[in-house]
């Protein structure tokens, strides 16, 4: 593989996907829970 500036990034997300094994709907909540997790934080200092 060769690395380039420019990211492709739903390719990176598939392919993370695929290596983790889980279906779009579980990556989806991990997602959702790793946003989530980021987002607790800023909310609160507003």
């Amino acid at each position: 593989m060769i690395l380039t500036t420019s990211v492709d990034i739903p390719f990176l997300i598939t392919t993370l996907r695929q290596h983790l094994g889980l279906s779009n709907s579980q990556f989806a909540k991990y997602l959702g829970m790793a946003f989530q997790i980021v987002n607790i934080p800023l909310v609160k200092k507003i």
